[in-house]
């Protein structure tokens, strides 16, 4: 596993981390210096970090790479990018860390909506609806995964890094809200069996997904068959372990996050 710590330098995508990480240690260290150790806790700072970083090594390691050559690979890098950077960037509270740390007033607590919602909140109830956010997930996720997309997708740098890439991240940051509660006015799952159906619903498409991957008779995705490959892994058995990596990415989310909360009134990702 060597290889994963062989960088590639992304001028772009490197400014951009150093940036949010820049200004979240600023936000973060205004409020602590304000005393408000509760909001700017060493734990977010943890998680912020460990979300940026999750994002270097799916994006800027040999993964990326690999990625173009194996579908498998692909599949590791999309579990990495949808169900753990942005779990850990959103548990690092940006909003509340920037937002007190600048506008010098903490966000409301609380499950429910604010009473008197502004424009920039309005905007976003819709969208971060557990609703919302699990049919905007799944129709970006489901229409990725078409080979014509697909295919076109790896065909072009511009088209995989800022379209695939990017909507992936964004739309599944939406996602994580839900469960996360990304801002403290807006509202999120506050039950445990509401939390345990939106995941059981989420984990539904991506098993469906790798089901029909897993048992295409031929294979799915053409621009691997044009791809050099170093390995001895054929082109099918490449794409049946990517399937089987779908797969265990749903029962992660299961037996991780879904079963416990039929046994605890307290979600797990709710800290700190």
């Amino acid at each position: 596993m060597h290889w994963v710590l062989e960088w590639q330098w992304d001028p772009d995508l490197v400014v951009m981390l150093l940036a949010g990480f820049i200004i979240y240690v600023l936000g973060w260290w205004r409020v602590r210096r304000r005393g408000d150790h509760d909001i700017a806790s060493v734990g977010r700072l943890i998680y912020w970090t460990s979300g940026l970083l999750a994002v270097a090594i799916t994006l800027l390691t040999a993964i990326d790479g690999l990625s173009d050559k194996y579908f498998s690979m692909h599949m590791i890098q999309h579990m990495l990018l949808i169900d753990l950077a942005p779990a850990l960037g959103l548990l690092g509270r940006p909003v509340s860390i920037l937002y007190t740390a600048f506008v010098k007033k903490p966000l409301k607590t609380g499950g429910a909506a604010s009473a008197r919602p502004n424009a920039l909140l309005g905007s976003l109830r819709f969208i971060l609806k557990p609703q919302a956010a699990w049919a905007v997930s799944t129709v970006v996720l489901l229409a990725w995964h078409l080979p014509v997309a697909y295919n076109f997708a790896l065909s072009h740098i511009y088209v995989h890094e800022f379209g695939e890439h990017l909507s992936l991240l964004i739309v599944f940051l939406i996602w994580w809200h839900p469960l996360i509660g990304t801002v403290p006015q807006l509202p999120y799952l506050s039950t445990p069996k509401g939390r345990f159906f939106y995941l059981l619903a989420s984990m539904a498409p991506g098993m469906l997904l790798g089901i029909i991957i897993l048992f295409w008779p031929h294979v799915l995705y053409s621009f691997y068959l044009e791809e050099p490959r170093s390995s001895g892994i054929s082109v099918m058995l490449d794409q049946q372990l990517g399937a089987a990596v779908m797969w265990f990415s749903s029962m992660v989310v299961f037996f991780w996050m879904a079963l416990p909360l039929q046994y605890k009134d307290t979600f797990p990702l709710k800290w700190p």
